[in-house]
């Protein structure tokens, strides 16, 4: 057995160890937590065979890949696979290590799918802080409001709201803040030319790190 087996067992993530011919060795305690062994190892092996075969060639000590295998009772699953070499005696063998980064890579790709929508809109979408500073704006903003996101993103929103009107913008943030949605207000702000139109504005509290 590989050294250090009572650490290999305490490993907080799924980790197994393949020797040369692809076959698992060992596997501890978290793997049999993780995963429905009889079912998901050998799809795993046949996911990993390629990867496994080059890195016993190569050089490298260690390396981390990603792949994605259908596991019995999850079905397709993204992992990342910390992978280095080890010992038992004189035979050189792999410890994997497992980590499931199917939901991280669902939401990362929701967030590239929402960015891309917020970007491609036609209407003026930003976001502002509590302190009233813009952090964020999309295209349709440039458009309508003629700034550029470079000349805007961390400056005052309130440039956009027209002199004698600043006491009824910092009530919608005010009551946005407190979390209560404003829909369809309608009002009048201001150019970066400095000339004034008329917007009909909807403002959401938007929840990020718990605040």
């Amino acid at each position: 057995m590989v050294k250090d087996s009572e650490i290999f067992q305490e490993l907080p993530l799924p980790a197994l160890i393949v020797s040369r011919d692809g076959k698992a060795n060992a596997t501890n305690e978290e793997f049999a937590v993780c995963f429905s062994e009889n079912d998901d190892l050998l799809p795993l092996l046949d996911a990993l065979h390629n990867e496994i075969e080059g890195f016993y060639s190569c050089a490298l000590n260690r390396r981390t890949i990603e792949i994605k295998f259908n596991r019995m009772h999850q079905g397709n699953s993204l992992f990342r696979v910390r992978m280095s070499k080890t010992h038992d005696g004189d035979e050189m063998k792999v410890m994997l290590l497992l980590t499931d980064i199917t939901e991280r890579r669902r939401h990362i790709e929701e967030i590239d799918r929402l960015a891309s929508l917020v970007e491609s809109s036609e209407d003026a979408i930003f976001s502002v802080s509590h302190d009233k500073k813009i952090v964020s704006w999309n295209r349709g903003a440039e458009r309508i409001y003629g700034y550029m996101p470079g000349s805007v993103v961390n400056t005052s929103v309130m440039k956009l709201v027209p002199k004698g009107m600043a006491k009824e913008f910092e009530e919608l943030i005010a009551k946005v803040s407190n979390g209560l949605p404003v829909m369809r207000h309608e009002t009048i702000n201001c150019h970066s030319d400095g000339h004034l139109f008329p917007v009909s504005m909807s403002l959401s509290p938007l929840i990020y790190h718990g605040q």
